[in-house]
């Protein structure tokens, strides 16, 4: 029954032995890991994630958010000759 226990130990702390274990052909963990987190593709996913919970914030708070929008025009009056810069600036919120 001992010798059962025992077994049992060993065969659960293996992974924890294998973690510790150096391998002499691979590189550094710290090196794998700073070059997994500067890869093109985490890098990607990350970006998407940030833009889906910006998504995800946008549908949470609802159509009545407010909305700002500003423009400028320029025309020209031929007969008079004048040349008449507008500009215009909008607040709006949707009802329901």
């Amino acid at each position: 029954m001992n010798f059962l226990i025992i077994a049992l130990g060993i065969f659960l702390a293996l992974p924890v032995f294998a973690a510790e274990m150096p391998f002499p052909d691979l590189p550094p963990t710290a090196q794998v890991e700073t070059a997994l987190r500067q890869h093109i593709d985490v890098l990607t996913a990350e970006s998407g994630i940030s833009v889906e919970q910006a998504n995800q914030r946008k549908w949470n708070s609802g159509s009545y958010e407010f909305n700002v929008r500003a423009g400028s025009s320029q025309r020209k009056v031929t007969s008079t000759g004048q040349q008449l810069r507008e500009w215009d600036v909008a607040i709006e919120r949707p009802f329901a």
